[in-house]
């Protein structure tokens, strides 16, 4: 007890009393009365940055589906299921900065105010301020966790379902690709037009190119127009050339010696897919696998295929095969990885966001939110370098994977010893 009779705030007193909140199930809750009005100061702007960055994030969504939508002339419900399916991939991108900027903008209040002063002189330190946000920080990375492992890659699917099906209801489909992969997730055959419209079965301006058993592109189709003959079963090309690849020398394999080239008016080919086939061909977990959108993919789909790499590595045949399973197992090395920092996040920024806070002058909400995107910005600077560089295949995968997590965490311990001085 002080002086005036009220208990004080010392976190090593066993007499200490324990917050009730009130009567209920509020009085079950383990926490100090200083730990719920940090918990409850952290929460609301967490909320508030929610609402600032992610009402941003919303409107470039908004805007990304209005131009969809435009360029199909698809009906506008379509603009609303395309918000909605985006909608858990915004919450996961916005909820660290959110965090930050709760963590900020509570800390730089509560500053301002003169709390951290007297929870200071009632024995609290800084470290042991930040115990209730970093719990608060816990709970926000298995929310994080839940949305990138379940419902952004659902959204992510129907978003590309419902333009998919959308497309295919209106006719033609401009920027057509198809590609087709073997087993190890090599490339055997690409598909490609400027237009492919289901309702007459025509291709325009196509390109196919097909690959040998070494992996090496053996064979290019250019035309101007491709049709399918129901009848015979076969597309027929028009107009265009026909490139033959010799095989390169086994000791230099990426000097492909120069096609020979075959120029023809009708030219029937049997060896690709009907129309049908080729307008009900969604994006498989396969696919995004080799197109690296590992966003798509839960981390077990990420290991078990990451797994199979020893297998295809032993079996390669070229060393241009060998580099090319070896850059696939960093890649998806730095897949999981990333995946895992990435929720983490949420606890890492408070720890820099507290002591990023602690300001003796008064300072606004404005300068949460500057403070935030700046460090925000910083962060996604590095990490946009090292997942270009990850993805690729380049060494060191689990230093790249944690890098942008190792830098916020180092700045904030360094920041957070300062202020506790």
């Amino acid at each position: 007890m002080d002086a005036t009779g009220h208990p004080e705030i010392n976190d090593s007193a066993p007499q200490a009393a324990k917050s009730t909140f009130g009567r209920g199930w509020k009085t079950y809750l383990p926490l100090k009365i200083a730990d719920g009005y940090l918990l409850s100061a952290v929460f609301g702007g967490t909320l508030r940055g929610l609402m600032w960055f992610g009402g941003l994030l919303l409107v470039f969504s908004i805007m990304s589906a209005m131009t969809k939508v435009m360029r199909y002339s698809l009906p506008p419900l379509v603009l609303l299921q395309l918000v909605a399916c985006q909608m858990p991939r915004l919450i996961l991108f916005t909820l660290p900065a959110a965090t930050l900027f709760g963590a900020v903008s509570a800390f730089t209040e509560m500053s301002a105010s003169g709390e951290l002063t007297a929870l200071g002189v009632g024995g609290m330190s800084l470290l042991r301020m930040l115990r209730a946000p970093l719990i608060f920080g816990c709970l926000l990375t298995v929310v994080a966790f839940v949305l990138q492992e379940n419902l952004v890659p659902l959204g992510e699917s129907s978003y590309q379902q419902i333009v998919h099906n959308s497309t295919s209801k209106m006719g033609a489909q401009p920027d057509f690709n198809l590609i087709d992969r073997d087993s190890q997730g090599l490339v055997q055959r690409i598909i490609s037009a400027k237009e492919f419209d289901p309702s007459t079965k025509t291709l325009t301006e196509p390109r196919i190119q097909i690959w040998n058993s070494d992996h090496q592109l053996a064979t290019q189709i250019v035309a101007q127009k491709a049709e399918w003959d129901e009848g015979h079963g076969k597309w027929f090309f028009y107009d265009g050339t026909q490139y033959f690849f010799p095989k390169a020398k086994k000791d230099q394999p990426n000097q492909l010696p120069s096609p020979l080239t075959s120029h023809f008016d009708n030219l029937e080919i049997n060896t690709l897919p009907n129309p049908k086939a080729m307008s009900d061909k969604s994006i498989s977990l396969q696919q995004n696998l080799d197109d690296q959108n590992y966003e798509m993919v839960p981390i077990s789909g990420l290991w078990k295929y990451r797994a199979k790499q020893p297998q295809f590595l032993t079996a390669a045949k070229t060393n241009q095969e060998k580099a090319t399973i070896v850059k696939r197992t960093n890649s998806l090395t730095y897949g999981i990885h990333d995946k895992i920092a990435t929720p983490l996040m949420c606890i890492i920024v408070i720890l820099l966001g507290a002591p990023l806070g602690v300001r003796p002058q008064r300072s606004g909400s404005g300068f949460s939110i500057g403070l935030s995107l700046l460090v925000l910005l910083i962060y996604y600077l590095v990490w946009s370098a090292a997942s270009n560089m990850g993805k690729g295949g380049a060494g060191a995968p689990l230093f790249l994977a944690y890098l942008p997590l190792g830098i916020v965490l180092v700045t904030g311990l360094v920041l957070l010893k300062q202020k506790s001085r």
